[in-house]
């Protein structure tokens, strides 16, 4: 490291330090739990990666250390926009729940949705799904990574059971998890939906030996109880139970033990999820132009008359061709401004990295406050998902069709909800 990035980097780290010290465990804002992923999956592998990496081998060390020194420089703005936030987090209180639960055609959607979900799994999903295989005692990781290929990034059924499975089993369904989950711990009422929909939830999730689905489950329901339930939280009991789950999913994937699955976690967690950042520096421009409005989302891009070219695709190309050509190895996930760098370069990043963290300031500042049980449980659902698409993508926190859908689904049953109401009261 030069004395630059030594300066840079103590900057950072002191504010990491500042941050955590007032944060502590309080993740059950959109904001601190956004922060601490960062930290977690990116900071300390940013550190990591200047002595290489597998993923950078064809990376510079010259853009390597770029990169490093960009990174901190924007986890420096981040890292300030949370520190203030935090400090004037109690000017926004949360509302008291309203206990008066309208039941409108939510009381007959929801039961439906949950029967249509667990027929689609039982019958179409989980046959061909590499938990089964799993069970049938194949135990390659190579064919469990084909067939987690299969049912996603190389989908090739028809394109209504792929929407079914991003936007009702992918959303909607964590949508009930929360609801019902909030509806049993804050008000003891439909228990059994909420064990119905967690189970069928988890079996949906663990189907493709996914490591991070699962986890985020988990999350959610710690999440849920320690908003809701109004009693004492152990939050070691919780981290233990996700941290086995992880190894134990992550040992069956790849067919290696639990103990040799402990140095891979923490690499996956630590380091490769940072290495894709200079990886879009060393492909964008000098290997693939800037991508513009192809990379913002395929909806998007279908409105332009343009073909949607996903930038994590691309890097996982130049990172595993060998994985991609065998079909194992789908997009490569990492800092969200690595996706502005590969639409427009350094000056979309800037933006990105201004603009970005006071967003999400913005929502959780809105959504949070409402005492609407219904929103409430979207805000869980926000929860869980803004803080991990930093790590995913630039574009997919302002436009994300899942959640958008989702919205729509929300507003719309509040709205036929209200109609109804109405019509009772003449």
């Amino acid at each position: 490291m030069n004395s630059v990035e030594v300066i840079i980097s103590s900057i950072s780290s002191l504010l990491v330090l500042l941050n955590i010290y007032r944060i502590r465990i309080r993740i059950d804002n959109i904001v601190s739990l956004s922060y601490y992923v960062l930290v977690i999956f990116l900071f300390f592998g940013s550190f990591v990666s200047l002595h290489g990496d597998w993923w950078l081998r064809k990376v510079s060390v010259e853009t390597i250390h770029n990169a490093f020194l960009i990174f901190h420089l924007t986890f420096i703005w981040f890292s300030l926009v949370v520190l203030i936030y935090t400090s004037i987090e109690d000017k926004y209180p949360v509302a008291e729940m309203d206990l008066k639960f309208i039941k409108g055609i939510d009381k007959f959607f929801f039961p439906i949705l949950i029967v249509l979900i667990i027929l689609v799994v039982l019958l179409v999903f989980l046959p061909d799904s590499a938990l089964m295989a799993f069970l049938k005692n194949n135990r390659d990781s190579e064919d469990l990574a084909k067939l987690r290929g299969v049912q996603g990034f190389y989908f090739e059924g028809p394109k209504i059971l792929q929407y079914f499975k991003n936007l009702i089993m992918g959303t909607v369904m964590i949508y009930m998890v929360a609801l019902f989950g909030i509806t049993h711990f804050y008000k003891k009422e439909y228990s059994k939906r909420f064990g119905v929909i967690l189970t069928i939830a988890v079996i949906s999730l663990v189907m493709d030996l996914s490591k991070a689905p699962i986890v985020m489950l988990i999350l959610l329901l710690f999440l849920i109880k320690y908003r809701y339930s109004g009693t004492r939280i152990r939050f070691r009991r919780y981290f233990l139970m996700g941290g086995i789950v992880l190894l134990l999913i992550y040992s069956i994937a790849f067919n290696i033990s639990v103990w040799e699955s402990i140095p891979r976690v923490l690499h996956r967690l630590t380091v490769s999820q940072y290495v894709g950042f200079p990886v879009s520096f060393e492909v964008f421009p000098k290997h693939v132009d800037y991508l513009g409005v192809n990379s913002i989302s395929g909806t998007v891009s279908r409105l332009l008359g343009k073909e949607y070219i996903q930038y994590s695709r691309i890097l996982m190309e130049f990172s595993n061709p060998i994985g991609v050509s065998k079909g194992t190895a789908g997009y490569m996930s990492t800092y969200y401004l690595a996706e502005a760098q590969a639409i427009g370069g350094l000056w979309m990043l800037v933006l990105a990295s201004i603009f970005t963290p006071l967003y999400i300031v913005l929502i959780d500042v809105y959504f949070r406050r409402s005492n609407d049980l219904f929103f409430q449980a979207f805000y869980m659902v926000l929860l869980i998902r803004i803080p991990f698409l930093l790590i995913d993508g630039f574009t997919r926190i302002f436009i994300n069709t899942e959640l958008i859908f989702l919205f729509i689904v929300v507003l719309s049953i509040r709205f036929i909800n209200y109609l109804a109401l109405k019509y009772q009261n003449g």
